[in-house]
């Protein structure tokens, strides 16, 4: 199972919401064996993101990580990569950039 999209949120904005925080969504997901294969990859927290995937008005300095792809333990475990694209690359075409994952084949 893949969940994919802008979830326009990040645990760093969790003191706004009490009920349905980034951090409970996680967690939700997590006791369904559900995680966000950028920060398994890139074994990194929620709120601490390396790489932003939004720029509020597609400025570099108001950078962050809203868009994610969680995924089932089955993908998880044939999951090879998770790349970030570039600010100065897509910021011509939108205020996000994508967040590409590459997978394992599986054998029938």
């Amino acid at each position: 199972m893949l969940l994919v999209g802008d979830f326009n949120s990040n645990s760093i904005w969790d003191y706004q919401h009490r009920v349905g925080s980034h951090s409970a969504v996680v967690n939700r997901l997590a006791e369904k064996g559900i995680h966000s294969l950028y920060h398994v990859h890139h074994q990194q927290e929620q709120g601490k993101e390396a790489h932003p995937t939004f720029y509020l008005y597609r400025q570099k300095e108001k950078a962050y990580h809203i868009d994610y792809c969680f995924g089932s333990a089955d993908m998880v475990k044939r999951l090879v990569s998770v790349e970030v694209g570039e600010h100065e690359e897509w910021m011509k075409w939108s205020d996000h950039v994508p967040a590409m994952v590459t997978f394992n084949e599986v054998s029938i």
